[in-house]
């Protein structure tokens, strides 16, 4: 059995980080981080955004999606659907007190972002 949960970005051009929070209701394996972006959001090597789903520690980058350019970024392009996975599962089992945290961090003069992430769930269980 899986559940998802969806969370919606909508940022303008700025430089900055922007940082969003998603409560988890239960004990549960984030299994798959999705996005799809509502318009298109250009690959630049200056102005750009790097999106990272961080794990249960607060720190360790789960998934990343970038448009640097210069970074192996790409256009997020509108009506796509991406599948980010999971870059260390050892971080992704979360307990009802802890929270998703998504960082936005828009370089240079930025792009403007309005996309949607999808956080695809499992029931898990702490390791003793």
């Amino acid at each position: 059995m899986t559940y998802t949960n969806s969370y919606l970005i909508q940022e303008q051009a700025s430089g900055g980080t922007n940082n969003y929070y998603i409560p988890v209701g239960d004990l549960c394996e984030l299994t798959e981080v999705r996005i799809v972006a509502g318009t298109t959001s250009t690959a630049h090597n200056d102005n750009h955004v790097i999106i990272t789903i961080k794990g249960a520690n607060g720190t360790t980058a789960l998934a990343t999606r970038s448009t640097d350019a210069n970074g192996g970024g790409s256009t997020l392009t509108a009506g796509t659907l991406e599948n980010l996975g999971i870059a260390d599962a050892s971080q992704a089992v979360f307990t009802s007190a802890q929270k998703i945290h998504v960082e936005s961090v828009q370089a240079g003069s930025g792009v403007a972002v309005n996309a949607t992430l999808c956080f695809v769930f499992k029931p898990a269980r702490l390791q003793s």
